[in-house]
């Protein structure tokens, strides 16, 4: 058994951010002799690999979740640290699962048990996607080029990931907001919205549903986008219905938690023209898409590897 190195000094890293349908990776190599105090981006992140890829199924049983988790650390190595972004509700701590709508069969298992069983010898640390997101944008929000470059003392940046379901997390200063076990402070996608609840009615899911409902045709996301770039009135209305929803659901956190700015994120960001008039015209705070939707969780998920629970704030 190799000797685990402690949290910092590893100079290998590997990040997955697990999603519904595909496994995204990255290799980070750091550079420990270097002070990442002074120019975190510059002197710190020496190195990125970004790796193809790999099927998971978020509806598979428990054993098939865990081969590709397997096969997934199996292919990416050789590592010190292996650091993965999940969706919750789970125990980021344990690394227990609480999900009852993705993920089904992992609820009550430990997955950092599982891994530490198979990898003996590798530091296994877990953070919420969402965490993830709303870390890479604080701290490499200018190595993206993006509007929201940074993070300044007593700053509110919220992140909202609009991808299979709907993400939110709200940072405070340079830290991200938590719980006891590691989730987002204040989570959105199940907040009782109209007749339902907010995920009903922002998310990929939702732009599926109403679109059958009015089209009478079930068909992805990506092609819906299409359809409404190219001037289907039905697609764009649903867009339009959905940033309706979502800038009314924000409205009130920027109210009650004093939020500077929102930066969206997930595959559904990619299609910010078509809804985020909407979002912008009921907040009187900057509104804007990352520049890189597929890449802020994994910079985030690095992040965390490095520097642990000093980058959240749990309350």
């Amino acid at each position: 058994m190799s000797e685990l190195k402690n949290q910092g000094q590893e100079q290998e890293i590997i990040v997955l951010d697990v999603g519904g349908s595909f496994i995204k990776r990255a290799r980070f190599s750091a550079d420990n002799s270097a002070d990442c105090s002074t120019d975190y981006r510059a002197a710190c992140l020496v190195n990125r690999v970004l790796e193809a890829p790999l099927p998971i199924r978020e509806s598979g049983s428990c054993e098939e979740i865990l081969t590709a988790l397997f096969a997934c650390v199996e292919q990416s190595l050789p590592a010190d640290c292996v650091c993965l972004s999940t969706p919750g509700p789970m125990d980021f701590t344990t690394a227990t699962s609480h999900m009852k709508h993705k993920f089904k069969s992992l609820e009550g298992f430990s997955l950092k048990a599982a891994l530490e069983e198979r990898f003996a010898g590798i530091r296994f640390c877990f953070v919420h996607d969402g965490v993830a997101f709303l870390l890479g944008e604080l701290q490499f929000g200018g190595h993206f080029g993006g509007q929201f470059s940074g993070c300044a003392a007593g700053m509110r940046l919220a992140g909202v990931m609009l991808g299979t379901g709907l993400g939110f997390a709200m940072s405070d200063g340079c830290r991200v907001l938590v719980n006891a076990s590691r989730t987002p402070a204040w989570p959105l996608w199940d907040t009782p919205y109209r007749e339902g609840i907010a995920e009903n009615y922002v998310s990929g899911s939702a732009l599926r549903t109403a679109y059958a409902r009015a089209a009478n045709r079930d068909i992805d996301v990506q092609e819906i986008a299409e359809r409404a770039r190219a001037g289907d009135l039905i697609a764009a209305g649903v867009f339009t219905a959905m940033g309706e929803a979502l800038g009314e659901m924000l409205a009130e956190h920027v109210r009650k938690h004093d939020i500077d700015a929102i930066s969206l994120g997930g595959q559904i960001s990619k299609s910010a023209p078509l809804f985020i008039g909407p979002v912008r015209s009921r907040l009187n705070i900057p509104v804007a898409p990352t520049s890189h939707p597929d890449d802020a969780a994994l910079y985030g998920a690095y992040y965390f590897a490095r520097h642990g629970e000093s980058c959240l704030k749990q309350i």
